[in-house]
């Protein structure tokens, strides 16, 4: 993970960064599975967007949304 934040200029402690670094490590052992670039894709976009979703949904309704 921190390899990956540095590559990106970005603070390894950074929630972004470690949500992307997650990601990418899911979408590369779903590539090594599976040699299809598409899925893998997929996989990456997939937990990008869960992670994205779950703090929405839970600010919903409060000052912080």
């Amino acid at each position: 993970m921190v390899a990956l934040s540095e590559g990106a200029g970005r603070n390894a402690a950074d929630p972004d960064t470690r949500l992307a670094a997650v990601a990418f490590i899911e979408a590369d052992r779903t590539l090594r599975e599976t040699q299809d670039g598409d899925e893998a894709g997929s996989a990456f976009l997939a937990l990008i967007d869960k992670g994205s979703i779950g703090p929405k949904a839970a600010m919903a309704g409060t000052p912080y949304a």
